[in-house]
């Protein structure tokens, strides 16, 4: 079934006059790298990502900030908070709750290019929060996007989905 599914769909798209537009231009203008290089960076990506969830753990947000670019954009519950929007909201954060912890981080997606690239993780994380004197626990997926600034990878966008 898939394979008629895809011929199908291979002869709407090959008929005459029939344009195929792009729907993410930036993505459809990623250079491409090679496989080595592309599993290199993407050891780097996860090896930031790790190291970004340990430094919240211990609410150490120069640890936190010194993986992030200035030109930072953070997506989650509706807003959109920039480099020190994001680095006081950590401030509260980090003032406000204990006992943080994370785990069961799987990598769902990973996208790598020359300059750019994305990782989707889930993670389970566990605080207790000192204002409203409970835990508090949440199961979250977040897109990472990060680019090559200066030859390093810096996270430039956070992305809650869920």
């Amino acid at each position: 079934m898939l394979k008629i599914t895809l011929i199908l769909i291979f002869i709407l798209i090959a008929r005459p006059g029939y344009k195929v537009m792009p729907v993410l231009a930036e993505e459809t203008a990623l250079t491409t790298v090679s496989p080595e290089q592309q599993e290199k960076d993407l050891a780097e990506i996860k090896g930031i990502v790790d190291v970004f969830i340990q430094c919240s753990v211990r609410g150490d947000i120069e640890c936190l900030m010194s993986h992030v670019s200035e030109n930072l954009s953070v997506s989650a519950e509706g807003k959109t908070l920039d480099y020190n929007e994001f680095k006081a909201r950590l401030e509260y954060i980090f003032k406000n709750s204990v006992d943080r912890s994370f785990d069961n981080l799987k990598i769902i997606e990973s996208n790598v290019s020359e300059d750019k690239a994305t990782i989707l993780v889930e993670y389970h994380a566990k605080a207790f929060d000192l204002v409203k004197s409970m835990d508090s626990e949440v199961t979250r997926k977040v897109q990472y996007s990060f680019a090559k600034e200066g030859g390093s990878w810096r996270i430039v966008g956070i992305l809650t989905i869920s």
